[in-house]
C-alpha cells in the first residue's frame, strides 16, 4: 500500500494526515505578532502513546493546541476510502 497524504481537517494549510497514520506539518511561510515573516519547514510529528488510550498527536492553530487520536484523524481525513488504513 503507498502512502497517500491528505490535509487533516480544520487544519488545512498547515497539517497533513496519512493512511497509514503519519502526521507532518506543511512546509509554509507564517507571520509573527510583529508582522515579520518566518518559514515553517515541514516534518512528521511525534505521535504520543499514552497508557489504554489511542495514539495522539496535538496539533497547533491560531494560538491554540488540541490533542486528537489519529485513527479519528485518519477516518475523518478518509472517510469510507478504502485505501485508509
Amino acid at each position: 500500500m503507498t502512502e497517500e497524504w491528505r490535509p487533516a481537517p480544520n487544519y488545512e494549510g498547515i497539517y497533513e494526515v496519512s493512511n497509514r497514520g503519519d502526521v507532518r506539518s506543511v512546509y509554509r511561510v507564517a507571520m509573527r505578532r510583529n508582522g515579520t515573516k518566518y518559514t515553517v519547514r515541514g516534518r512528521v510529528l511525534r505521535l504520543q502513546h499514552r497508557t489504554q488510550r489511542l495514539p495522539s498527536v496535538v496539533l497547533a492553530r491560531d494560538g491554540h493546541c488540541e490533542r486528537l487520536a489519529i485513527p479519528r484523524l485518519v477516518e475523518t481525513a478518509f472517510g469510507n476510502d478504502r485505501n485508509a488504513a
